[in-house]
C-alpha cells in the first residue's frame, strides 16, 4: 500500500485522518469531547501538515535511506488511534471508580489532550526512527512549531 509511487504521503494522511475521525467519533462522544473535530482540524492545519511538509521536503531527512514518509504517516495514525483508545479505557476505569473529578478535568483540557497526542504520535512515528544526526535536523524543523505546545527543548531544561 505504501510502496505505490502514485500514492503520496499527503493523500495517505488525508485518508487516514478521515478514517481516524470516523472511527473515533463514538470514542470522542464517550469521552464527552465536544470540540475534538475542531481541535483535530486546527492541529492538522497548523501543526501536523505544515511540519510534515517541511520534514518531508528536507533533503537531509528524505535522503536518509531509512526514512519513509508514507510508512511513518500510517504509523502516526496507528499510534494516535491507540492513544485515544487507551484514554477511553482509562476513562471507563475511572467511571467504574466513580472518579468524577478526573472526567471534569479531562474535558477541561481537551485541546491539550489532542495536541499532546498529536505531538507524541508525530515524534514516535517520524522522529524515533532517525539517527542522532538526523534528530538534530528534526528538532530544527520542529523548532518553529514548539510554540503550540507547553514544552521547553533547551539544554538547561534537562539539567
Amino acid at each position: 500500500m505504501t510502496e505505490d509511487d502514485d500514492i503520496v504521503w499527503q493523500m495517505l494522511f488525508k485518508r487516514q485522518y478521515n478514517a481516524f475521525l470516523k472511527k473515533q467519533e463514538p470514542v470522542f462522544t464517550d469521552l464527552k469531547f465536544s470540540k475534538t473535530v475542531k481541535e483535530m482540524k486546527e492541529c492538522a492545519d497548523t501543526f501536523l501538515l505544515p511540519f510534515l511538509e517541511k520534514l518531508t521536503t528536507n533533503p537531509k531527512i528524505t535522503n536518509w535511506p531509512y526514512f519513509n514518509a508514507k510508512s511513518a504517516t500510517l504509523q502516526l495514525f496507528n499510534i494516535f488511534n491507540c492513544m485515544i483508545m487507551k484514554l477511553q479505557e482509562t476513562m471507563k476505569q475511572r467511571r467504574l471508580e466513580e472518579d468524577e473529578e478526573f472526567e471534569f478535568m479531562l474535558a477541561e483540557v481537551e485541546r491539550d489532550v489532542i495536541w499532546s497526542i498529536a505531538l507524541l504520535s508525530t515524534v514516535w512515528s517520524f522522529g524515533a526512527q532517525l539517527s542522532k544526526e538526523m534528530r538534530k535536523y528534526f528538532e530544527e524543523i520542529f523548532s518553529p512549531f514548539k510554540r503550540y505546545f507547553n514544552i521547553n527543548m533547551s539544554q538547561s531544561a534537562s539539567a
